[in-house]
């Protein structure tokens, strides 16, 4: 009987710590060189796979407060790229964050003036 009241209490302090913010988990990107991704609201001390260009670029231990910062490097040229980071979080947590929309001088289409 012990072991079961301290499963329930076990499980209801998880589940308030998880839940106290109510928040969704967060990317953003931090200024300076390198570029930093910064994660919040992510569930505190688990492991978070980050992706960049489609595959695994990291993976991070969250900080107690449900926090990362990690350095990405994104491609020399995102302005015709563009560059999404993606994190994925061990119980299914998901964030993204993107910069760089595609505005090259060339769009690929040939010349239209004629």
């Amino acid at each position: 009987m012990r072991f079961v009241f301290a499963v329930v209490v076990a499980l209801a302090a998880a589940g308030s710590a998880l839940g106290a913010s109510g928040a969704r988990p967060t990317l953003s990107f931090l200024p300076g060189t390198p570029v930093r991704v910064h994660g919040a609201h992510f569930t505190p001390r688990s492991v978070v796979r980050v992706f960049g260009a489609g595959s695994t670029v990291s993976k991070v231990r969250v900080t107690a407060r449900g926090t990362f910062t990690l350095a990405v490097f994104p491609p020399p040229d995102i302005r015709c790229t563009g560059f999404v980071v993606q994190a994925l979080g061990a119980h299914g947590e998901r964030a993204s964050v993107g910069v760089g929309v595609p505005a090259c001088d060339d769009a690929g289409i040939g010349d239209t003036t004629h």
